[in-house]
Parts: structure tokens; C-alpha cells; sequence
């Protein structure tokens, strides 16, 4: 989809090896579908996707085209870059763990074209009661559901949420780009703190784990081997002689 509202026909992916017709039945006018067995996006099928988005879109090196992609290998090719450049097309990737906030698919398609889709499903359960949903089905399901989500303004809403169209680079708050949690934390300077016998778990400021209601000034003074207490060892003649006897009774 652009920033306009209009949308390239969609292109299908099959978990299976071979291709059938009869998958197509109902399908969305103009889209295209692929057959691979886990039924991921690859290299190969990216390219055949970028001619179908060729010419959908008449991309020339008259009449350049900004593509935005994530940044999934399939999509960073050798053979799919030239066919990008010998057309007039600009590939632009996101960069990494951002797609949520950055690509208009993201950000106002995929969620209305998943909702319509379940709906769809689930009326046609309820209109074949005692019967699946096979892939021969998928098409035609997906298409209803596609109609109503591929409107003139999820497309534009979205390219304006994400700040790419009207430009505005001030969309995003200073909080959504804050670093994660995980991330923040200050990495203790010396691990000298904890020695093998003794340690001190200071659990001020943590969730109980448990239904007992801990201070949360409480410090646990409790030894190491208390906690996990080390195997008993065992001499390997006497473990080979229990062997031997074990066998014994057996016989």
C-alpha cells in the first residue's frame, strides 16, 4: 500500500511443494501466490514478488518507487537488488526490532486484516458445521476479509502514524525509544559481592514469588550449599560393585 491509499494486490504463500489452481479459487483480483514447504518468504520468492510489485506500481528509473521493507534476509538478495535497481526502485529496511512503530503494515493494516479474517472463518464454520478450513479456502476467505481492510484510509492513517507521510520526525515520544528494561540495568563493578559459601539476596523492591509476605527490607543470610546442596560422592569401585550385585539378583 502508499501513502495515497492504494494497495498492490496481495501475494499468497502456501506451506506445501506444489502449486494447485484450485488454491486461487475466490482470491483477491490481481494477487499472486507461492508455494514453499514451510511456507516462508525466501529470496526466490522475493523477486518474483517485486516484479509483481513492478508492475503494479510502474516503477522506472523514470518514475522511481521508495519501497520500505523490514530487514529480513530474503529481502536483501544480490539478484533481488538489481531487479530493483534496473526498475526504479529504492529499498529502504527498517531498521532492526522497529517495525512495530516504523511500517505502515505494522502499524494500521495487518490488525484490521486479521480481525476480518477470523471473522470470516469462523462464519464459514458456523455456515458448514462438521467441516475445515483447508487451504483450498483460504483465498476466498481471505479476500472478504481483505476488502473490507485495504481501505483508502488504513493505508493513509497508517503512513501518517508512523511519520513518513506528512514527514514528521517528532511522532515518536523520548519514552518509545527509551532502551528496554533489560537493557538499563548497571552491571555490578566487581563480582566479588558473591563468594562460594555466602550470599545475600536483597529482595527489596521484587514481587513476592510466593504467598508468604516478605519485609521489604528483609536480607536472607543463607549458605550456598543450603540452597543447592552438592551431590554425594561416590566411589566408582563401590558404585561398579552395586552394579554387580544388582546384576546378581537379576540372574
Amino acid at each position: 500500500m502508499n501513502a495515497i491509499g492504494t494497495y498492490v494486490p496481495p501475494a499468497l504463500i502456501y506451506p506445501r511443494q506444489r502449486m494447485n489452481e484450485e488454491l486461487m479459487n475466490g482470491a483477491p483480483a490481481g494477487s499472486i501466490a507461492f508455494t514453499q514447504e514451510k511456507g516462508w518468504m525466501t529470496s526466490e520468492i522475493f523477486c518474483k514478488w517485486l516484479k509483481h510489485f513492478v508492475r503494479y506500481t510502474k516503477a522506472s528509473n523514470e518514475n522511481k518507487t521508495l519501497l520500505l521493507l523490514d530487514g529480513h534476509s530474503s529481502h536483501k538478495s544480490l539478484e533481488s537488488l538489481q531487479i530493483a535497481k534496473e526498475n526504479g526502485v529504492i529499498v529502504f529496511c527498517f531498521p532492526a526490532h522497529c517495525s512495530h512503530h516504523v511500517q505502515p503494515l505494522d502499524v494500521g493494516f495487518f490488525r484490521p486484516l486479521h480481525t476480518y479474517f477470523d471473522q470470516e472463518i469462523q462464519l464459514w464454520l458456523r455456515q458448514n458445521p462438521g467441516k475445515a478450513v483447508t487451504q483450498f479456502k483460504i483465498a476466498g476467505l481471505l479476500n472478504q476479509a481483505h476488502l473490507k481492510s485495504a481501505v483508502p484510509s488504513n493505508a493513509i492513517n497508517s503512513f501518517k502514524k508512523t511519520g513518513i507521510h506528512p514527514f514528521n520526525p517528532h511522532v515518536f515520544e523520548d519514552w518509545q525509544l527509551a532502551p528496554a528494561l533489560a537493557t538499563d540495568k548497571q552491571m555490578s563493578e566487581t563480582r566479588g559481592d558473591i563468594n562460594e559459601n555466602q550470599m545475600e539476596l536483597d529482595i527489596q523492591d521484587q514481587p513476592s514469588t510466593s504467598c508468604h509476605n516478605l519485609s521489604s527490607s528483609s536480607v536472607l543470610d543463607i549458605s550456598v550449599k543450603e540452597i543447592l546442596p552438592p551431590p554425594q560422592a561416590i566411589a566408582i569401585g563401590a558404585d561398579k560393585e552395586a552394579r554387580e550385585g544388582v546384576e546378581k539378583l537379576a540372574i
